[in-house]
């Protein structure tokens, strides 16, 4: 029976780490078309967007920050749903 769990939560586990890997490749390639359809940004008049960037293209190179998952984000429609 121990073993049984073993292996369930094994094949658990591996599902789990590969649906975040395919979520992962999602956001990166979400990236990749902001980056290629938006127009760059410009700097604002102080001259930087915080301490450190002068852009959010130049923060999204620094941090490696992805958008989000947006499947999961709530739409509109959904909130209306749950009413």
């Amino acid at each position: 029976m121990k073993q049984q769990s073993a292996i369930i939560f094994l094949i658990i586990s591996l599902a789990a780490i590969l649906l975040g890997q395919d979520i992962t490749e999602q956001r990166r390639r979400d990236l990749e078309h902001f980056l290629k359809t938006f127009l760059p940004s410009k700097t604002p008049p102080t001259g930087r967007i915080n301490a450190i960037d002068k852009t959010w293209e130049d923060w999204v190179r620094r941090t490696g920050e992805l958008p989000p998952d947006f499947d999961v984000i709530p739409t509109s429609r959904n909130c209306l749903t749950r009413y």
